[in-house]
């Protein structure tokens, strides 16, 4: 059988005497996925945006067997309908990729005859239309993966058949699909195949991981030009087990994980070192948050499969691209992760079967509110210990400062009001990331500083 695999910025309530991964852990929310059956989970998500998701689910009691099921929301996550996509009958759904403007495309295997279907909608999820019929149509083709740049540019990626990998790019949204000459791919080696939910884009980018001899390590595959041209940018991933995830930040900064284990590039992928982190990396899935630099969340859930549970299930963040994790739940079930925006994001869960729960939804407006984030300055930064914050309205009174350290631990806190300007005094402190949260009236904040 064909092996599957696969910075948020979180401001956070401060509460006298509880810990950081305690307030933390509220950010979650805990929602209706649609399905109603026990142990259906969620797989793959993308969104388009804060308002619309759209996920492709699997079976938690059958070890990775998928459906052609998919559960969208548009209203930012508070509810779910879930549905069949009749005409992918006999198809696992193995990717998915939503634009704005009520528009998405799935891809499917065919595991009955072989071979792999692509969908469109334009409505968001009310009716859907193939496209792509001339793609994946030998029946030992297998899809892996659907990635799209904008609303009109996408890829393809599909394992190797008649000696070349099978790869499709469209520059109109789907209307057609050309087949990529293999003069532009690398050749495949003896016993290598594509990667499900293994592959990332950034810009005009894309990455595909591929695995040789049943997953004992892989290449990494790169295009810089929209999937028309290709060159395997490293010849070794240690993708050992299966359980693979790759993620990129920006064109130069990416992690990747083999089950328990993190590595990161700094270099677009050309080199991969181990992290040796700190804290629980948990290792089912973990996505980058937009528009924070160095900040990741991590997921681990479905302890059926070792190699995405194996540090255990909850969620976690790094604000260094992944030395040191802080926890933010435990034994909560989160698969997939899909972080949107510095506010706002989406992780799949597995259904109990209650109806209420089987997906999370973290969301800005949960009880916090962030709108003096730009108006409270924090200068130096980095610092040699002391820092000073200040308020661009002078009728503005900082309230409560709390600071932690990567681990967690609270090193600095004032509750009192302190007026609008104020002195942070972290001389004593050894050197490294801290995060101040701060209270203005009724609002709140984060601010990460370095103390040098």
């Amino acid at each position: 059988m064909k092996k599957f695999t696969k910075p948020i910025r979180i401001s956070i309530l401060i509460i006298t005497g509880m810990m950081f991964n305690q307030f933390a852990s509220a950010q979650w929310q805990q929602k209706s996925s649609g399905f109603t059956v026990i142990h259906r989970g969620i797989i793959e998500m993308s969104a388009s945006g804060d308002s619309a998701c759209y996920a492709i689910s699997y079976n938690a009691d059958s070890n990775w067997t998928f459906h052609h099921e998919i559960t969208i929301t548009h209203n930012g996550g508070d509810t779910w309908n879930a549905q069949t996509i009749d005409s992918l009958a006999n198809n696992w759904l193995v990717g998915v990729a939503a634009f704005p403007g009520n528009k998405v495309h799935v891809l499917g295997w065919n595991y009955v005859t072989g071979g792999g279907n692509v969908f469109h909608s334009t409505n968001g999820g009310l009716t859907w239309t193939r496209e792509a019929a001339n793609a994946f149509t030998n029946p030992a083709s297998f899809p892996d993966v659907i990635q799209f740049f904008n609303e009109t540019d996408g890829v393809l990626f599909g394992d190797p058949v008649n000696g070349s990998f099978e790869i499709y790019t469209t520059n109109n949204g789907g209307i057609s699909w050309s087949v990529v000459s293999p003069s532009h791919i690398p050749a495949p080696l003896a016993n290598e195949m594509g990667s499900t939910f293994f592959s990332d884009r950034i810009g005009n980018t894309i990455w595909c991981a591929t695995v040789v001899n049943g997953a004992q390590y892989g290449r990494l595959f790169q295009s810089d030009d929209k999937g028309a041209n290709w060159y395997v940018r490293n010849t070794n991933l240690p993708e050992v087990n299966g359980f693979g995830t790759i993620k990129f930040s920006n064109d130069s900064v990416g992690l990747y994980k083999d089950n328990g284990k993190l590595y990161r590039t700094t270099n677009g992928g050309t080199t991969w070192n181990q992290v040796n982190y700190s804290g629980t990396f948990f290792c089912f899935d973990f996505d980058n948050v937009p528009g924070i630099l160095s900040c990741w969340i991590s997921t681990g859930g479905d302890a059926n499969i070792p190699g995405n549970s194996m540090n255990g299930i909850g969620s976690s963040i790094s604000y260094d691209d992944g030395d040191h994790w802080l926890t933010l739940d435990t034994a909560v079930n989160h698969t997939c992760v899909e972080m949107t925006s510095q506010f706002h994001g989406y992780s799949g869960g597995i259904t109990s079967g209650s109806g209420n729960d089987g997906v999370f939804v973290y969301s800005f407006n949960t009880g916090i509110n962030d709108p003096t984030a730009n108006e409270i300055t924090v200068y130096p930064n980095p610092t040699n210990g002391k820092v000073t914050l200040s308020t661009a309205n002078s009728q503005s009174v900082i309230t409560s400062i709390s600071v932690f350290n990567i681990t967690g631990k609270e090193v600095f806190s004032r509750q009192s009001a302190v007026g609008g300007e104020v002195t942070v005094d972290l001389s004593s402190q050894p050197k490294g990331l801290y995060i101040l949260l701060i209270k203005e009236g009724d609002n709140f904040c984060q601010k990460k500083i370095i103390v040098e």
